[in-house]
């Protein structure tokens, strides 16, 4: 009975002609490799012409069973195995190769290689369709050179027999599959020793850990360790394998390809089906991290010990005891350290074990307050602090209490704060004694502040009286009304009326200085507009910038700048401010700014001059108390030092600031920053 017809694709067909015969190369490179691997080094050079015609063949054969077949290799009847390429190929190989006098275990092995061979070369093609239909096309056709072997080897003709081994080599070669498969895959190193102590294999995860490289399954690697000894165990393998225990299992830091590992190293014997000894499996599970962990848990507790024994505060573990039915009985003390033995005098042999109920008497102060805060840290909550009397030792404590671990488990920290508590109550002490002192300054102060107030209200008219009749008469005498006067008698009453008028100026600046810091300063807002007001100013001051030959400009951002406030008082700021500016200025301009701001709610006012600036120094001060303003470049006369102090305090006053920048050489820029409405209006 003939098989059915199978459909070819000469596609396919074409795609393996064109990978085998490019291929050759490659493949003998790989099983040449193979046969150093196996031992079988000195069958390279004499048969190496031998093993190029065997995969001439092996790709003729495979050419042609699939040009018989139409790329589909499946058995379907007694007459595929009779006449089928590859079972004759199978069985022409396994008479040459004993007509050659070669082991036919060799050739058997060696077909498993040529196997894996054929399907990697497969496996390089570029589209994964065609990679995957050939693969699979080779394996099916190296089953059936295996069955031609087994057919010769056994002397089986038979197609029962024939089937039978068919299966149970598939069967055993999907068993080493599988087995290569989880050897490869396992992410632990994993080396295979023979008897002899030498290593057989290593996976791929041993590679790269140790840098060494081994035959295993369908990788293979360039640098091989096969036939030496596994250096990092050598001394452990011989040992292991003198004795007579099946396993052993140890950890051992070794050094890797990346630098020292800490590993579990097992080893175990592996025995055939007969129990045979045939060598032994190096597993080694790296636990280096978790060693890691191990050690610095041992540093910390290490630390932990050095710092409970050493620590100058009391210290003690606890334990909640409970009821069979889960209900708190006591807390027990589960360590002390020596400070706490030093501290209660209690021996560590006399606390441990014990509750605390046991260990303070009843009615004791530290124990009732110890069971409120323990009963509320085993309740949630993570730490508890407080100070207590402690009655037999005679000490203040400051108690903590806060979780320690799991299973109601807790510590408290006893500090001994005694001296603190005896210094604070003398510092109370002192506090009170000064607080009385100072309060008694104060008062003392704020009367000797009224009498001054009193004094200076009581001479206000007192000192402008004679003043106003001194800069009065120097008037009349200046202006000839008492009869002529010559030219030095002039100048000496214009120095008299000068210095009475600038006398007059600081008495008015004390006296109101004087209203501001006591308060008797009312603010009397009114309507008005803001640059008419400047305006008035500047048309006071020109005469002193005319003198100097000064630019008095003002910018307005409108012609219109309505204010509700004291218009006296900021009359006063801006006199204040653009004297100040001419006194300072020796070339340049002064230059007067008003800025209404976006919201309607704030206006600035601005005094900018190009004078000689004030030192950063100075800047500090500016504002004080007869403070004076030095030149960088010319000193000149200055007055008693109020004005700008004024100016601040009545701009507070207004419920706006008055602040300054200033550059040595360059200048200085006054900004007045006003309410527009006072809260008064």
């Amino acid at each position: 009975m003939m098989a059915e017809s199978v459909p070819r694709s000469p596609l396919l067909f074409d795609v393996l002609e064109n990978l085998l015969g490019n291929g050759e190369d490659w493949l003998m490179r790989r099983i040449l490799v193979y046969a150093k691997e196996l031992g079988y080094a000195k069958y390279t050079s004499t048969f190496e012409e031998a093993w190029r015609l065997s995969i001439q063949g092996l790709s003729s054969s495979l050419l042609e069973a699939a040009r018989v077949s139409g790329c589909d290799l499946e058995i379907r009847c007694e007459e595929d195995v009779a006449g089928d390429p590859a079972v004759g190929f199978g069985v022409h190989e396994a008479r040459l190769h004993r007509s050659r006098g070669i082991p036919l275990s060799m050739f058997y092995s060696f077909m498993k290689y040529y196997a894996q061979s054929y399907r990697d070369l497969c496996e390089t093609l570029e589209d994964p369709d065609q990679a995957a239909a050939c693969a699979h096309l080779t394996r099916r056709f190296f089953d059936r050179v295996e069955i031609g072997f087994a057919s010769e080897w056994a002397g089986l003709g038979e197609q029962e027999a024939v089937i039978e081994l068919q299966d149970r080599t598939r069967a055993l070669t999907d068993e080493k599959i599988r087995y290569l498969t989880i050897y490869e895959s396992l992410n632990v190193p994993v080396v295979l020793v023979r008897e002899d102590g030498m290593v057989e294999n290593i996976n791929e995860a041993a590679a790269t850990a140790f840098g060494m490289t081994g035959v295993t399954g369908s990788a293979y690697y360039s640098h091989v360790a096969v036939g030496e000894p596994f250096a990092p165990l050598e001394g452990d393998i011989s040992e292991f394998l003198a004795g007579e225990e099946n396993e052993r299992e140890f950890e051992r830091p070794i050094e890797t390809f990346t630098g020292s590992r800490y590993y579990i190293v097992r080893l175990k014997r592996m025995l055939d089906v007969s129990g045979k000894f045939r060598g032994l499996t190096v597993v080694l599970s790296d636990v280096t991290d978790r060693k890691r962990v191990e050690d610095d848990a041992l540093q910390s507790r290490a630390e932990y010990r050095a710092l409970f024994e050493n620590t100058v505060d009391a210290f003690a573990q606890h334990a909640a005891r409970f009821s069979a039915a889960g209900e708190l009985l006591d807390y027990e003390f589960t360590e002390v350290n020596p400070a706490f033995e030093e501290l209660f005098g209690l021996c560590s042999e006399d606390v441990v074990g014990k509750s605390v109920s046991e260990i303070w008497p009843p009615g004791n102060a530290l124990k009732l307050k110890l069971l409120d805060s323990y009963a509320a840290v085993t309740s949630g909550e993570a730490s508890m602090t407080y100070e207590v009397w402690s009655e037999p030792i005679g000490k203040w404590l400051r108690v903590t209490s806060f979780h320690a671990g799991a299973d109601g488990r807790f510590a408290t920290v006893f500090r001994d704060v005694t001296m603190q508590k005896e210094t604070e109550r003398a510092l109370e002490v002192l506090v009170d004694e000064r607080t009385t002192e100072l309060t008694s300054s104060l008062e003392e102060l704020a009367e000797a502040n009224r009498v001054k107030d009193d004094f200076l209200a009581s001479m206000s008219h007192e000192l402008r009286t004679p003043l106003n009749s001194v800069i009065g008469f120097s008037g009349i005498l200046s202006q000839g009304m008492a009869g002529p006067l010559n030219d030095e008698q002039l100048k000496q009453v214009a120095i008299i009326r000068e210095s009475g008028e600038r006398l007059l100026g600081l008495v008015n600046d004390v006296l109101d200085l004087s209203r501001i810091e006591s308060g008797r300063v009312e603010v009397s807002a009114e309507e008005f507009d803001l640059v008419s007001l400047v305006a008035s100013m500047v048309t006071t001051v020109e005469p002193m910038a005319e003198q100097k030959s000064l630019e008095l400009r003002i910018d307005a951002a409108a012609p219109i700048v309505p204010m509700w406030t004291d218009r006296e008082k900021v009359a006063q700021i801006v006199l204040n401010l653009l004297s100040n500016a001419i006194k300072y200025t020796t070339e340049g301009s002064v230059r007067v700014g008003v800025q209404p701001s976006r919201d309607g709610v704030y206006t600035s006012l601005t005094v900018e001059d190009t004078g000689c600036g004030i030192p950063p120094e100075d800047i500090d001060g500016l504002f004080d108390r007869f403070s004076s303003v030095r030149g960088m470049v010319r000193r000149v006369e200055d007055g008693a030092g109020l004005g700008l102090s004024i100016s601040r305090r009545l701009a507070t006053l207004l419920g706006g600031t008055l602040s300054v920048e200033s550059t040595p050489g360059e200048g200085s820029l006054f900004t007045l920053y006003l309410p527009v409405r006072h809260a008064d209006a």
